[in-house]
């Protein structure tokens, strides 16, 4: 008697998902115009994309965090080939939007050929486009005049002490 057997497998790619898309890492942080550090202030990465339904334009959250005591932020894990924007509010400044995105080195002699070792200098340049310093990012005050102030206040309806309990009546 004769037995077949047939073996086939399948190649993945390491990280286990067909087709992942590389990802990259932006920090910096964010400081006021004396260049001091902007704490608890809200960072927010927004991603472009179109509306299936209204086919128009829309930003999605793709991360957020605040930024820490001394106005530092950081994000990893985000996608490399989508349009990007970074979004910075917080209270008594304007709010920052700038485009968000990673500018990967020419290649100089082109792409390597099949079975080439690619240069490791250009590696190196790389490797270092994927993790991006935006430096400090100034956040410009925001003041507002404001004409008065009224304080409206009121005595308690109740009022108990240790000994007694006094009522408050109010003329209306």
């Amino acid at each position: 008697m004769l037995v077949l057997l047939s073996i086939s497998g399948f190649a993945q790619m390491p990280s286990g998902g067909a087709g992942k898309m590389p990802e990259w890492k932006a920090y910096g942080k964010i400081v006021d115009e004396q260049g001091k550090p902007v704490e608890f202030a809200s960072v927010v990465v927004l991603k472009s994309v179109v509306d299936k339904d209204t086919k128009k334009e829309k930003d999605v959250l793709v991360k957020a965090m605040q930024t820490e005591l001394n106005g530092d932020f950081s994000f990893s894990g985000l996608p490399m080939m989508a349009k990007l924007k970074l979004k910075i509010s917080s209270v008594g400044y304007k709010t920052l939007e700038m485009p968000l995105a990673v500018s990967m080195p020419k290649m100089e002699g082109g792409a390597p050929k099949p079975g080439q070792q690619p240069d490791p200098a250009m590696m190196a340049k790389m490797m270092a486009a994927m993790d991006k310093d935006l430096g400090n990012i100034k956040l410009a005050s925001e003041s507002t005049l404001l004409d008065g102030v009224t304080v409206n206040g009121s005595k308690p309806l109740l009022e108990m002490d240790i000994d007694k309990k006094a009522l408050t009546f109010l003329k209306t």
